[in-house]
């Protein structure tokens, strides 16, 4: 008996834009066919590898929210296909030139669109009004604590604050690295859908649990217990504004209210 696999199905989001960016000017693949499927609602795409003569793929579109969550993570976060080559490096350049290796520029947009006046609702520009105050406050008593020496703070608890911040911004930038619609404000853009992978798959919040340790190692990394207090005065804005957000995300965001009953933690694995 002789077997082999003609065919690997890859969720996509839509037909038109996996095909431009297989077939297009990013990875120049061949289109090998794209016939309608009216009955069904659905095309049959299927596209190759230049020079190619095995295995194909075949673009399916997602058809429901379960579906378009794993777009772009066919696989969990491990490596899905590899892509055998005559000249590596040549394809390699290529790549890069076309952008396939970039880094995210639609993430750094947005995270770099933040404040208070970046909020389009009132509520939270209040709240991230709030969480700046206490932010500032973070680093400002610290330095006064170190001015006046309101406090005697032990190597131990520095060492852990460094800790903490470390592991704090270790842990956001692999939330960034699992969700590409991470923003500073909050609100759904075009084509967003539920991540439910990586740490997400811990707590529907990893960016607020990630930024909690950091905060909170900021004041002791800089020697000050009163420090503290300023971590204290951000938390109800944090809250309130992590709470507020879920809201929106249930009302706009295709399927995140089966995410929450499947994920049922928001901050804190087993107790929030």
């Amino acid at each position: 008996m002789r077997q082999s696999i003609i065919h690997v199905a890859l969720v996509v989001g839509d037909y038109d834009e996996a095909i431009a960016f297989y077939c297009g000017g990013t990875l120049h693949f061949t289109l090998v066919e794209d016939t309608c499927q009216p009955e069904q609602d659905k095309r049959w795409v299927v596209v190759a590898p230049p020079g190619s003569a095995g295995t194909t793929l075949l673009l399916a579109r997602a058809s429901t929210p379960e579906q378009a969550e794993f777009v772009g993570n066919q696989a969990g976060g491990r490596v899905f296909l590899f892509l055998a080559t005559d000249d590596f490096w040549r394809d390699y350049h290529a790549m890069r030139r076309a952008g396939v290796m970039r880094r995210d520029p639609a993430l750094l947009e947005r995270r770099l669109k933040g404040g208070p006046m970046a909020e389009p609702r009132p509520l939270q520009r209040l709240l991230v009004l709030g969480t700046s105050a206490g932010f500032i406050g973070l680093l400002v008593i610290p330095a006064l604590d170190f001015r006046y020496k309101w406090s005697t703070v032990p190597f131990g608890a520095v060492l852990l604050g460094d800790v903490l911040f470390a592991l704090g911004f270790g842990f956001i930038a692999r939330v960034y690295r699992e969700n590409t619609f991470s923003s500073a404000t909050i609100g759904v853009v075009e084509g967003q859908r539920v991540i439910s992978t990586g740490p997400y798959a811990i707590v529907r919040h990893p960016m607020y649990a990630s930024a909690l340790l950091y905060l909170i190692g900021t004041p002791l990394a800089l020697g000050s217990y009163w420090g503290l207090l300023a971590f204290g005065f951000m938390i109800p804005f944090l809250i309130w504004r992590l709470v507020d957000e879920e809201r929106m995300l249930v009302r706009e965001l295709p399927g995140y209210g089966a995410y929450r009953e499947r994920v049922r933690h928001r901050l804190v694995p087993f107790l929030w």
